[in-house]
């Protein structure tokens, strides 16, 4: 309808008012088909109220991953460890409270050791006694007249001190094997040069001590 209005107007077949209204009237035409289409148009959609999305995103299910599941066995509680309770100090049995033995002793009062005989000290040295190169002393038992061949090492006994050892070498004692078979006597004769150090001999048990340096170092048990 527009070129053929536009067509007459170009070829001037038709006057300018009529130009005019047929334009006005195709333009009425146009606004109201457009009122229609607004009118019968679809409704805008409408935005659901923000409580009613809250509500119902808590109302739904949680997912399958994130749900533990409930056949799952509880984890037993482990037994707790009860502590048998300490007596008291008065109900400790008597057979606890009982003291130590004393260790023996000697008639003047000394710790008692185990010494060996006269005979069995001149035994255990009767070759060194037969050549001349020691002797038996009623007090202080076997002693050489001179160092012998073998000499020990006196300070690994537990008590002999250097000058302690220099004392015992001067009274004729070079060897672990004569303080092993010291006799009674003897103990106590060289117990007298340790006057600060009162029963040593007894209480460390040089006699002991001694035999078990020979044997580590000779391999001979006394």
């Amino acid at each position: 309808m527009q070129i053929s209005v536009l067509n007459l107007a170009a070829t001037g077949s038709v006057s300018f008012d009529v130009l005019i209204f047929w334009i006005l009237l195709f333009v009425a035409i146009l606004w109201y088909l457009i009122w229609l289409l607004l009118k019968s148009g679809t409704p805008a959609p409408t935005v659901p109220d923000h409580a009613e999305t809250v509500g119902q995103s808590q109302k739904a299910p949680a997912s399958p991953s994130t749900e533990a599941p409930s056949a799952a066995p509880a984890a037993a509680k482990p037994e707790p460890v009860t502590e048998k309770p300490t007596p008291p100090v008065d109900e400790v049995p008597e057979e606890a409270k009982a003291e130590p033995e004393p260790k023996p002793t000697e008639e003047d009062g000394t710790p008692a050791i185990e010494t060996a005989s006269a005979e069995q000290a001149t035994t255990q040295f009767q070759a060194e006694i037969d050549s001349g190169k020691a002797r038996f002393d009623d007090a202080y038992g076997v002693v050489y007249h001179a160092p012998p061949e073998k000499s020990d090492d006196l300070k690994k006994i537990k008590g002999v001190a250097k000058v302690l050892e220099g004392k015992l070498n001067a009274h004729g004692v070079y060897t672990y094997r004569q303080i092993a078979f010291w006799t009674a006597p003897a103990a106590k004769e060289f117990s007298k040069l340790l006057p600060n150090f009162k029963d040593r001999i007894y209480r460390d048990d040089w006699i002991a001590q001694a035999k078990e340096l020979h044997e580590a170092k000779y391999g001979e048990k006394l």
